[in-house]
């Protein structure tokens, strides 16, 4: 039950990219997403096209060295889980390529004790959205405060949640790089920059 209420909310969050986009571009209308999750040794893919079509999903260790690669055909989206525990530690991108251009995650893969898993990245085609994703199986809550790149906090914010979180921040008005400082409830953070 967890699994199926984690999987349609990261589903709504990546559906709302169709739809919350500005459509003041032709490139807006049409665009893509992708988001990856970690839990463990699985790397969840999650991917929303523009309409059905035909997805390669390509994985690189370090060297750009194909360590796995598929096509899935006629899909407008998808949820697909891909294992790495037979792999060695390590960085790796995860490429999706469809009709409308390749996006790329960079991922490190680390069997050690794991802290909080967080992944921050900007939506396709956008400056100025970022989502935000972390793995989780209980109920917690999650201090997020969002920093500039001269250490100014812009953001800070509490959420309560149960299982996997997914959040889009825009923050069309921040010049510069930016940081997300997560924080649990154990007094584990972790920062993410971008």
């Amino acid at each position: 039950m967890k699994k199926t209420v984690s999987l349609l909310a990261v589903l709504m969050v990546m559906s709302t990219l169709t739809f919350a986009r500005r459509l003041d571009t032709p490139a807006a209308a049409a665009a893509s997403g992708m988001a990856v999750m970690k839990t463990g040794s699985i790397f969840k893919v999650f991917y929303k096209g523009p309409k059905e079509n035909t997805v390669k999903v390509t994985i690189l260790n370090s060297d750009k060295e194909i360590i796995y690669k598929e096509i899935v055909k006629n899909t407008a989206g998808f949820a697909r889980p891909y294992n790495f525990v037979n792999l060695p530690e390590g960085d790796y991108s995860i490429e999706v390529n469809d009709e409308t251009g390749t996006r790329i995650e960079r991922v490190s893969y680390h069997t050690g004790s794991v802290q909080k898993l967080a992944h921050l990245s900007r939506l396709n085609g956008d400056t100025e959205r970022f989502i935000l994703t972390v793995s989780n199986k209980d109920s917690e809550n999650l201090q997020i405060k969002i920093y500039t790149e001269d250490q100014t906090l812009i953001y800070s914010g509490n959420e309560k949640i149960k299982g996997d979180f997914a959040k889009i921040y825009n923050l069309e008005k921040i010049t510069g790089k930016v940081s997300f400082e997560i924080s649990d409830d154990k007094g584990v953070t972790k920062t993410l920059r971008y």
